[in-house]
């Protein structure tokens, strides 16, 4: 069991250390890609408000770049309530009420 937290606290640590890299380097699809990978570890690892809080920052930039991976994650989100704190608001829809990939 002891291997596994190792395992899980290294691959936390190499993501928020990729999230920082393309953070300075201006790539915002791929810092939310790894801030929902992060999020994903976290769900794993059972740190539910972790994984909300990184999840909520990736719908936050997806939905900035009208990215179809808002919906999905935003799927995520709200099938993952129950484990949700209520006091951490959820990231709004896109603009236009809707996500980029409902339309069409």
């Amino acid at each position: 069991m002891g291997r596994l937290v190792r395992q899980y606290g290294q691959a936390l640590d190499c993501y928020r250390q990729a999230i920082d890299l393309f953070r300075e380097a201006g790539d915002r699809y791929h810092e939310a890609t790894s801030l929902a990978d992060l999020g994903d570890t976290q769900h794993t690892a059972a740190s539910p408000t972790a994984a909300h809080e990184a999840w909520n920052q990736a719908l936050t930039i997806f939905n900035e770049l009208a990215h179809p991976k808002a919906a999905p994650l935003r799927a995520k989100l709200l099938h993952n309530l129950d484990w949700y704190p209520a006091d951490v608001p959820l990231a709004p829809l896109a603009e236009n009420g809707t996500h980029s990939c409902a339309s069409g």
